[in-house]
């Protein structure tokens, strides 16, 4: 009788050790599960603030130069001044450089502008032009890099 004693004792002991190390292992999971499922959505979420941060500023900069174009005075000056380093920011090498080249373009015709210099102010608008259309084809390849 002793030995069957022993085997039952054996065998709920085997039970009980297997039923823990089960549970332990489920909520060694279920915390696990959490910590890399919160860890994806902050990545989530900060490539997110990243990309709006990153839209703002392009767009940011680019209705700042319009509206230079049509009135030049101190604060739109300075307001090129700001957007253009928040976009360079976010921006690739490649737009860095349009960016530096459209806003240079787009002074340079509206000086001529200004001067009365008709012929030359229409003549400095296509590479202004052209700029900002290789602006606009490298940010939108920035963005779709986020």
């Amino acid at each position: 009788m002793e030995v069957s004693d022993f085997l039952n004792d054996f065998s709920v002991l085997v039970t009980m050790v297997s039923s823990l190390v089960a549970i332990a292992a489920v909520s060694i999971c279920a915390i696990l599960t959490a910590v890399i499922t919160q860890r994806g959505a902050r990545k989530l979420k900060k490539s997110e603030m990243l990309f709006r941060e990153m839209v703002t500023a392009y767009y940011d900069f680019l209705r700042a130069v319009d509206d230079f174009t049509n009135s030049v005075n101190q604060q739109t000056v300075t307001a090129i001044s700001e957007t253009s380093a928040r976009a360079m920011l976010f921006a690739s090498p490649e737009t860095q450089e349009l960016i530096a080249k459209y806003a240079a373009a787009t002074q340079a015709m509206v000086a001529a502008n200004l001067m009365g210099d008709k012929s030359k102010a229409l003549e400095l608008s296509k590479p202004s032009g052209e700029f900002k259309a290789d602006l606009l084809k490298s940010m939108q390849k920035d963005l779709k890099k986020r």
